[in-house]
């Protein structure tokens, strides 16, 4: 026999259920801090840590209203502006930083002597600014974006035009020190059947460079390529498509996991709202995993971000509250779920990658908070499916040599079991293993820089020396 339900209990399951609907589950985002027109505005461009502090840019505020470069400890506390653009020196970072030891490394999208925007070189303390290089609008290229790869050697980066075929952009690397600049590829502008104006960060497999652009191809969309480092071997991957005889679809940067690229249009797909999809590194095996709809968000701008299973990622608009989402999805498609979705007090209009640390996702808004609608950066704390922690805080464990070479050492008490999780300071994930007492970690083929490592629930900074690829 069904019994029904008090009157009161079914208006309490119903509330109860439309703010979980409303508000994602019952998972939390918590404010860690409101830029303002002084201390910047207007961020696009992705988070990185060392672990103790994030780093980042904003395209607007500062003292000259040309954007800043910061730092902030990863609770939220001890803001630092470590530099304001004037023009001059550059203006509009759109995009995130690049550390390399105790140097941070980016562009701006305009500035210079030329305004054609810049590459730019500063210490974390906010000391030694140095313009690397400025664009002219030549064969070098104009208007730089994405953030910039380091492989040991050489910084590598895209400009959205210019270059030495008809304004279509490039790819160019260049040393640390501002020497040796180079382009290894010029994109047409009269011809664009390969593409034309690359946007987004480029991605390494050790291999391949894969990269994507705003415009050419087959569909006139973009499309999605890969590239060696010297130049060689460009190839198309695929012509994206779109429903619209106007807009291009916008594509995000890539992610690369398990042999797949992932990546967003910001629109396109069926409801013309943007679309995930992935194809393999060959450029076969091509899947729309999700069209976004009005009710679960729209326009998707990030590059997603993968942890224990799940692509994790953020919309700039739709949702519940017209600000956008926080949503996960997994690698084949399925299980697509809201996880927040922002409002005007969390801040809303999320273009940049989420970053993972500590089992928790962080990201950076470009609209919303306390201060006069300038942005926010905001922690996901709870209910991600996540690493748990199988010891306590209080167990010592060794981490030598650091800095280090080649091996480094871990130990851990004694019949203990754990997982080793090795991360850049941007957030991609490179190593994974479970580890009984001690181990010996090969890092002697990875890049010169700023790594974290997880160790069960501790996290440290190990600065790898020499070598890498």
């Amino acid at each position: 026999m069904r019994i029904p339900l008090p009157s009161y209990l079914k208006l309490f399951l119903f509330v109860f259920l439309f703010f979980q609907l409303l508000w994602g589950y019952s998972q939390t985002v918590t404010k860690l801090f409101d830029f303002n027109a002084v201390n910047g505005k207007r961020a696009y461009g992705d988070l990185i840590s060392d672990n103790t502090f994030f780093y980042g840019t904003t395209t607007e505020g500062g003292t000259h209203e040309k954007g800043v470069v910061f730092k902030i400890k990863v609770d939220g506390t001890d803001f630092m502006k470590l530099h304001d653009f004037n023009d001059t020196d550059g203006a509009k970072p759109y995009d995130g930083l690049t550390q390399i030891g105790a140097e941070l490394f980016g562009v701006t999208l305009r500035g210079g002597p030329d305004n054609e925007g810049v590459i730019f070189r500063l210490n974390t303390n906010g000391s030694n600014y140095t313009i690397l290089n400025h664009f002219s609008g030549n064969a070098g290229g104009s208007l730089p974006n994405g953030t910039l790869y380091f492989d040991g050697t050489f910084l590598y980066g895209t400009t959205y035009s210019g270059g030495s075929n008809a304004g279509g952009g490039t790819i160019y690397k260049l040393k640390p020190d501002g020497s040796n600049f180079t382009t290894i590829h010029s994109f047409s502008g009269s011809n664009p059947i390969n593409g034309a104006q690359p946007q987004g960060e480029l991605i390494f497999d050790g291999i391949y460079f894969y990269g994507v652009t705003f415009n050419g191809g087959t569909n006139s969309k973009g499309i999605v390529y890969k590239i060696k480092p010297d130049g060689t071997d460009f190839t198309k991957l695929l012509d994206l498509i779109g429903n619209n005889g106007v807009n291009n679809v916008e594509p995000s940067a890539l992610l690369l996991h398990n042999g797949f690229l992932y990546g967003c249009g910001f629109l396109g797909g069926a409801n013309e709202n943007g679309f995930i999809y992935r194809i393999s590194t060959q450029g076969t095996d091509y899947m729309i995993l999700h069209d976004f709809d009005i009710s679960s968000g729209i326009k998707p701008h990030c590059k997603l971000t993968f942890v224990n299973e799940y692509l994790y990622g953020t919309t700039t608009a739709g949702g519940l509250t017209g600000g956008g989402v926080l949503f996960k999805i997994k690698p084949d498609g399925s299980d697509y779920t809201v996880l927040y979705n922002f409002g005007t007090e969390s801040g809303y209009n999320c273009w940049s990658s989420l970053l993972y640390r500590g089992n928790h996702l962080y990201g950076i808004t470009a609209s919303g908070g306390s201060n006069n609608d300038n942005g926010t950066i905001f922690q996901l704390d709870d209910g991600l499916p996540l690493a748990v922690p199988n010891f306590d805080k209080s167990v010592t464990i060794s981490l030598y040599p650091n800095p280090v070479k080649d091996i480094l050492h871990i130990s851990l008490p004694e019949n203990k079991e754990t997982k080793v999780k090795l991360y850049e300071a941007r957030g991609r994930l490179l190593l994974e293993q479970t580890i009984y007492n001690s181990a010996l970690l090969d890092i002697g083929n990875f890049k010169t820089g700023v790594y974290i490592i997880e160790v069960g629930n501790k996290a440290y900074k190990v600065l790898k020396q020499g070598g890498g690829f």
